[in-house]
């Protein structure tokens, strides 16, 4: 059973739907407006994006992280999604 009330992985996009709500609740929109906007909630294109399952049933995360600190920050925030996973991690840079 899924209990995940933001659709986001990562810490730091779970912050920022704090940082909106808050200033939701200091708007016309409200709290109540934002909480059920959160439902629905997509994070950009290759950012901790969730790709669904690989065959063996591992989650597949798509980040298009590339120093050495985005691929930390990344590292760290699929370990506090999944602390019991195994992490695999294949990266590379295309550049200009």
């Amino acid at each position: 059973m899924n209990f995940r009330i933001v659709p986001l992985f990562g810490s730091f996009q779970v912050a920022n739907v704090i940082c909106a709500l808050a200033f939701a609740n200091t708007t016309v929109i409200g709290l109540s407006a934002g909480i059920e906007a959160i439902r629905s909630l997509k994070g950009p294109p290759g950012r901790m994006e969730n790709l669904g399952k690989s065959a063996q049933g591992a989650t597949v995360i798509i980040d298009y992280a590339h120093t050495p600190n985005a691929l930390k920050t990344l590292i760290l925030n699929v370990r506090d999604d999944f602390p019991l996973s195994k992490i695999s991690l294949v990266f590379g840079c295309g550049g200009d």
